[in-house]
């Protein structure tokens, strides 16, 4: 029997079927669920076999949450979600993207990657070590990325660690909160990045501000100029400051882009934390980053957020959906930026991890690692995969793959170069 098939976008790894349900009332746990992003929150009470999300924005916190449910999920368009029936039969494949409308003669094939071991690195084909660390944003998370075999922790997104009830956060809060992680976690290195506010991260403790959080502009360390973020971002200081002689601990700061701030900010650090604790700063921002050199040397590592790099570079919001064509991981432009970054940084490549979903999209790991680029903070779900596409690469050979790329005219060119599906360009 034949096999219609839909390509979307791979989103969470694993395979699921079953029949497709519209309504999230008559789901049960061996069907697959279509919904909208506005219906990604019922996905904490209810988990089907697998999701299918029409029109998801791919780099919104919303869908980057999904990630930590384990649930398959592939991203389709409206226009391909018209051809699906409630109550037919769905093969969905999180990894390639793949969904079978009909029932195949033979079930897809998914195997799960072989775990590697937590707090080393991964060994290419050629002999290239690179290190898969995990994102999270609680304790749950952190068991799982120790399990899923993570190098580190190479970020805690601690804008998400919140009390209950819409309670301000107080120093003994997040003491108990990074301790329970640490201990989850350990003996992995662990970095904790500072509050990082955005348009859509704000708690629901956070009182009005006169310039509120907004893309391109107000978040990360430019909001701490206000006195009420202050006293967040220096009780996270405070608990800290009782962990550094427990566990591995670095610090990050976000969202930076004057060297002036990011010093100002490293100083009160190191004034409420007494034992030595390395201070990294996150490059979010495309003119930051161009000055990579000069950051090596001024913090004692970098992280480059490649979520808000895509959004400030192109200029396009990561929760609208609508732009999602902006947002285009196989751009020639973006990969040309990364490969210019490289060369820039020289022999401190070693000191700069890549976070984001950039890495985690098919045929792109390899490519960035053949620029130079051997440390990386991803979801922990996607450790395994990732570290089998390392296995089988080549690293040392792809010099000549990323000059196709970098050389493309457009995406589709360079998705055609890494034999992987074309993202939507509409």
């Amino acid at each position: 029997m034949s096999t219609a098939q839909i390509q979307g976008i791979p989103y969470v790894p694993g395979c699921a079927q079953g029949k497709l349900k519209k309504h999230i009332g008559s789901v049960t746990e061996q069907d697959i669920l279509l919904l909208d992003s506005d219906g990604l929150a019922s996905l904490t009470t209810h988990k089907p076999a697998g999701c299918i999300v029409v029109d998801g924005a791919p780099y919104s916190h919303n869908m980057i949450q999904q990630l930590g449910l384990g649930v398959p999920l592939v991203i389709i368009s409206a226009q391909q979600a018209e051809c699906l029936a409630e109550d037919s039969y769905l093969e969905i494949n999180g990894s390639s993207g793949k969904i079978n409308t009909t029932r195949p003669s033979k079930a897809m094939e998914c195997k799960i990657p072989v775990i590697p071991s937590p707090g080393k690195a991964i060994t290419s084909a050629d002999g290239v070590k690179i290190y898969l660390n995990a994102s999270i944003s609680n304790t749950a998370a952190a068991s799982r990325a120790r399990d899923n075999g993570a190098a580190a922790i190479g970020l805690v997104r601690s804008e998400f660690i919140q009390p209950a009830h819409a309670q301000i956060p107080s120093s003994d809060f997040y003491q108990q909160a990074f301790t329970a992680m640490c201990e989850a976690a350990n003996p992995l290195t662990i970095t904790i990045r500072l509050l990082d506010l955005a348009p859509d991260k704000q708690p629901l403790w956070l009182p009005p501000l006169p310039y509120p959080p907004s893309p391109s502009g107000m978040q990360g360390v430019r909001l701490y100029q206000y006195k009420p973020i202050q006293q967040i971002v220096r009780a996270q200081l405070t608990a800290m400051d009782a962990l550094t002689g427990r566990f591995d601990i670095r610090l990050l700061i976000p969202y930076v882009s004057l060297s002036g701030e990011f010093l100002y900010w490293r100083d009160i650090i190191r004034s409420l934390i007494t034992a030595p604790v390395a201070v990294g700063a996150m490059l979010e921002i495309p003119a930051a980053v161009l000055e990579i050199d000069n950051w090596l040397t001024r913090a004692d590592f970098v992280s480059i957020g490649c979520n808000d790099l895509m959004q400030n570079l192109f200029a396009a919001d990561r929760d609208l959906a609508q732009l999602k064509p902006y947002l285009n991981p196989y751009s020639p432009a973006l990969l040309r930026f990364l490969q210019q970054t490289a060369l820039r940084a020289g022999k401190g490549i070693d000191k700069i991890q890549l976070c984001g979903l950039l890495a985690q999209w098919p045929g792109i790991l390899p490519l960035l690692a053949g620029m130079g680029y051997s440390s990386y903070s991803v979801e922990p779900l996607k450790i395994p995969y990732l570290a089998q596409t390392i296995r089988v690469s080549e690293v040392t050979q792809m010099q000549p793959v990323m000059e196709q790329v970098c050389n493309a005219s457009n995406a589709r060119q360079v998705c055609e170069i890494l034999k992987v599906p074309v993202w939507p360009e509409e």
